[in-house]
């Protein structure tokens, strides 16, 4: 199937062929394509299928109490530093932390605070999974005054005719622009507003009643971006940028770049409409991935001047690898590398080897081979260390929602077919595993303990969480359709020091934004010691004020993380096909 990793909301699919028998993703083969999936998969999780229901939808976010934290300054050594808010957001979550500690969704977002501005021009969703009938809701602008756009593959967009008599809905297929196997997985908002701004968000949700209310979600939403002035329209169209003063005219060319690489007419007129905005209060770094077939130069590490911006842009892995480089954040060793996913597919291989162990380490580390070799020893004075934080049966079955969550935390560990490359992966990886909750939900203070997790995150920590080198949030699981896979002869087996360039395939869409500590530091002109600091259950640092400034960074799971005991067992898509043969 296209991904192990591949999010499938079970809940909203059609309810046309509905039956009265549980239904389980078929995974014999991990090369079905996800819209198959998703059709075979006929129930709805809100027709009484959990454990406890998921019928509670807020429909007033006056309800949800959502008063935006005061922001105050501080004024140290002189300098006027604001106080913090951490740029990735935790989804709200009402009926979970109504069971919880309602301090869980302190400072959370939700999708009305995103979408449902009255004065809300023209929204362009794009996701895998969209149910109008969830999703319309949200939205309170004027229906005359009002369009929505919705980008996937059509078989994944649920909406009816009754949805077209509400809102003015043009639905856009992008199947065309994936290979076998691959998905359209980004999930962005794109929102224009009729007092001339726009705003865009990228997170981690499908748009469904599964998504929103029974997995972990976070986001990051940008400032409301104005039309350019002619100073700005002259700084935005210069040939030499600055990688940390000009940050956010580089975000502007690679999501428009990524945009245009969907090779259609409606996107393809989004990003025109988007060149008109002045992108400079984005402090964040792009990274997505499209689906092509890419390749780099091994010896060309950094481009500081950003001569490249009119050279083809990479995407998957090598995207990555241009932004760390280009920031000077690839860090050889003593490091922790933690990703955190819902997903984890194939390996690249017939043995075990792994998309993140073995090829996303190796650009984390800055290397010059590009894949590690299958038998490589991990745990090693050089290199990061690797933790992988992942769900643990108990887990899964103990969550606010069950073993329903489970069908979006997808792992496959056992043979298929006489291939033992998943469970060679599956012992193989874990040695790296973690738990998802390393503290019970009445101790928790992230507030996400018995909430599965839908989020990805990515980071580098060199002191175990005190602070962060940066932090990346995507749709991207661990999936070699999501980052790439290395092309017939620049795998592992075939790097020589001879070897001057990689090639590789991307056959997803994802996208994702990275945290960069000198962009910020510089954004607000600090002179002291700066950091990126990880929060829990909060936006804002409450630490000690130690004469540094922390920026906030707001973790979706607890520190420290909790390595897996003897008998701690991964959550498996085997264990959830178990689950429903004997029920």
């Amino acid at each position: 199937m296209s991904e192990s990793e591949t999010d499938i909301s079970v809940e909203f699919l059609e309810e046309k062929t509905v039956s009265n028998e549980h239904h389980v993703i078929s995974l014999d083969s991990d090369e079905d394509s996800a819209e198959v999936k998703a059709k075979h998969e006929t129930f709805r999780l809100k027709q009484n299928t959990s454990k406890r229901g998921l019928e509670e939808i807020p429909i007033d976010a006056e309800e949800h109490g959502l008063k935006k934290p005061t922001l105050r300054s501080s004024t140290e050594g002189g300098q006027d530093i604001p106080r913090f808010q951490s740029p990735i957001r935790l989804i709200s979550n009402d009926p979970y932390c109504r069971v919880f500690p309602p301090s869980s969704d302190r400072h959370t977002v939700t999708l009305f605070d995103l979408v449902g501005s009255r004065i809300l021009e023209h929204s362009y969703q794009f996701n895998m999974l969209i149910d109008c009938e969830f999703l319309l809701p949200f939205f309170k602008a004027d229906p005359l005054n009002f369009e929505l756009t919705l980008i996937g593959v059509q078989s994944n967009i649920a909406v009816e005719e009754i949805h077209r008599l509400q809102y003015r809905i043009k639905t856009v297929d992008v199947s065309t622009k994936l290979p076998k196997w691959g998905t359209h997985h980004s999930k962005v908002m794109i929102n224009f507003f009729h007092d001339d701004t726009c705003q865009i968000v990228i997170h981690t949700m499908n748009l469904t009643h599964t998504d929103y209310l029974a997995q972990t979600q976070m986001c990051w939403i940008s400032p409301r971006l104005r039309k350019l002035n002619s100073r700005a329209d002259t700084h935005d169209k210069k040939e030499t940028l600055d990688p940390i003063y000009d940050v956010g005219i580089i975000f502007k060319r690679d999501f428009l770049q990524y945009l245009y690489t969907y090779e259609n007419s409606v996107v393809s007129s989004l990003a025109v409409k988007l060149k008109a905005f002045d992108f400079s209060p984005i402090d964040v770094a792009f990274v997505g991935s499209s689906p092509g077939r890419y390749e780099f130069n091994l010896n060309d590490r950094t481009k500081t001047n950003l001569d490249s911006v009119r050279d083809r842009p990479l995407y998957g892995y090598g995207r990555l690898r241009q932004v760390l480089d280009r920031y000077k954040l690839t860090t050889p060793n003593d490091a922790k590398l933690i990703m955190q996913v819902s997903s984890i597919s194939a390996p690249l291989d017939n043995k075990h080897t792994n998309i993140g162990t073995h090829v996303l380490s190796s650009i984390v580390e800055g290397s010059q081979v590009i894949v590690k070799q299958p038998n490589h020893k991990f745990g090693g004075e050089t290199g990061v260390e690797i933790n992988i934080i992942w769900p643990t049966e108990k887990e899964i079955m103990n969550a606010h929602y069950g073993h329903i969550s489970g069908h979006a935390v997808m792992f496959k560990s056992k043979a298929s077919n006489g291939w033992y490359a998943y469970e060679n992966q599956a012992k193989f990886l874990r040695s790296f595993f973690y738990r998802w909750s390393s503290k019970s939900a009445s101790q928790s203070i992230a507030g996400r303990s018995n909430l599965s997790p839908h989020v990805k995150s990515y980071c580098v920590t060199k002191n175990d969480f005190e602070t962060l080198e940066w932090f990346l949030l995507t749709s991207a699981n661990l999936s070699k359709q999501a980052w790439g896979a290395p092309d017939r002869g620049y795998g592992a087996t075939f790097q020589s020091k001879s070897q001057t360039k990689h090639v590789y395939t991307v056959k997803s869409f994802e996208a994702g934004v990275l945290i960069v500590p000198a962009c910020i530091k510089t954004k607000y002109k600090i002179k002291k010691p700066f950091a990126l600091t990880p929060v829990q259950g909060t936006d804002f640092y409450e630490g000690v004020n130690d004469g540094n400034v922390h920026y906030p960074i707001r973790l979706p799971y607890d520190t420290p993380l909790k390595k897996y005991s003897d008998n701690d067992r991964p959550w498996t898509t085997e264990k959830l096909e178990e689950i429903y043969n004997t029920s």
